[in-house]
């Protein structure tokens, strides 16, 4: 007979050789460590049939891991968000979300991992309704307002366009993280609303959080469209030398169209050729775009007649 101890190491052992299979997707290494789990007695652990579940999910056979979660019976909230995740991450939404109307159907509370999947998928698709009913769901059974779900939230509402409420959600957070920050920063830019992305980025660096990439380009768009330039390149600038960080390509283009839209071409031109990466042709078409629109409108015979 298997010792306690012995069934806990065994248990950890097929865990840990379940995910490297998961992360090499290597099916037929976990088809050989599903059968040594069936011989050994294994097969009634939740964590074990998570991990298989994984495997079975990210090796793309979603059929054989949907076999296995209806054999578990789904009894646990592990298996359940397992599944639900490995729906999502093949970009199988519909069914994700199917299955997590179907837990909270179930009686098992779901947790902040199980959240935070349907909330980004419910941003993928823009489906804000589900996601308002999921934010209800959380709210009555509690959740912990320091969780990345909790960040997910704000994404959830402000990639359905949804920013105001977003902002509440921000609002109501105890310490908000770098993703929140950067939804509804993205959010507002995306949304025309470039005075509150200026104050909510200064936010960002009074909070002592270090801003990434992505908040950058929100900020240097509500640059662009308050017509900010100095501040704008002030930021461009920092990126780099404040915040140690390498320009990225939406940077430069962000920069570009900041200098075309003040009329200050030769600068665009001169950022444009100190790019390290080659410059694509949409970038010189916005530059030359702007010019042309520029020459046009200030003609003394006015834009010509179509």
């Amino acid at each position: 007979m298997q010792t306690k101890e012995g069934y806990r190491s065994n248990k950890f052992t097929v865990c840990s050789a379940l995910s490297a299979s998961a992360a090499i997707q290597s099916l037929r290494l976990g088809k050989e460590i599903h059968g040594h789990i069936i011989r050994t007695g294994l097969d009634s652990d939740a964590f074990v049939w998570s991990a298989l579940l994984d495997v079975y999910g990210k090796c793309g056979s979603l059929h054989e891991a949907r076999y296995i979660f209806d054999r578990t019976s789904g009894t646990d909230f592990v298996s359940w968000t397992t599944m639900i995740d490995r729906y999502f991450g093949d970009g199988k939404l519909d069914e994700g979300l199917s299955l997590f109307s179907d837990f909270l159907n179930s009686g098992i509370k779901p947790n902040d991992f199980t959240f935070a999947g349907v909330l980004n998928a419910c941003a993928h698709q823009t489906a804000e309704e589900l996601g308002r009913q999921v934010h209800g769901y959380m709210i009555r059974t509690g959740f912990n307002p320091y969780s990345f779900a909790a960040s997910a939230l704000v994404h959830m509402y402000t990639k359905c366009g949804s920013v105001e409420r977003a902002h509440k959600v921000f609002n109501w957070l105890p310490k908000p993280h770098l993703v929140s920050f950067t939804s509804l920063i993205n959010g507002y830019a995306q949304n025309g609303q470039p005075h509150e992305d200026l104050n909510l980025f200064d936010l960002l660096l009074k909070s002592g959080i270090r801003p990434d990439h992505i908040s950058f380009v929100g900020v240097l768009s509500a640059c662009t469209h308050t017509g900010l330039v100095e501040k704008g390149l002030e930021y461009f600038y920092s990126i780099n030398v404040k915040h140690g960080m390498s320009h990225t390509a939406d940077h430069y283009a962000c920069v570009v169209d900041l200098l075309s839209r003040s009329g200050r071409f030769k600068e665009a031109e001169e950022i444009i050729n100190e790019m390290p990466m080659e410059p694509n042709k949409f970038l010189w078409a916005n530059l030359l775009g702007v010019v042309e629109f520029m020459e046009i409108t200030n003609s003394p015979s006015g834009p010509p007649k179509l």
